[in-house]
């Protein structure tokens, strides 16, 4: 079963592990930061909704427009890599 959700997601294992794992360290380091009462609850829960839009808004813009550019010109990938 937990094959086939991994598969659908179009992930293989190693990407699953991979962000299982990104995503336990942040659920900790969140738990952390409220722990040490250096954010409140609030706080954090905002800013997980703050970047899990932005990651959803670069997905988005990633495959609506600069996809299309990056396949098309060398000049761009080259920018584009270089900008890493």
């Amino acid at each position: 079963m937990m094959s086939y959700v991994v598969e659908y997601f179009g992930l293989n294992g190693i990407t699953a592990v991979i962000s299982a794992l990104i995503f336990a360290i942040g659920s900790y380091l969140s738990w952390l930061r409220v722990s040490q009462q250096l954010n409140t609850t609030s706080q954090v829960a905002v800013g997980a909704a703050l970047g899990f839009s932005f990651s959803v808004f670069w997905f988005w813009l990633w495959d609506a427009i600069v996809l299309d550019a990056f396949i098309s010109h060398l000049w761009i990938r080259i920018l584009v890599v270089l900008a890493r």
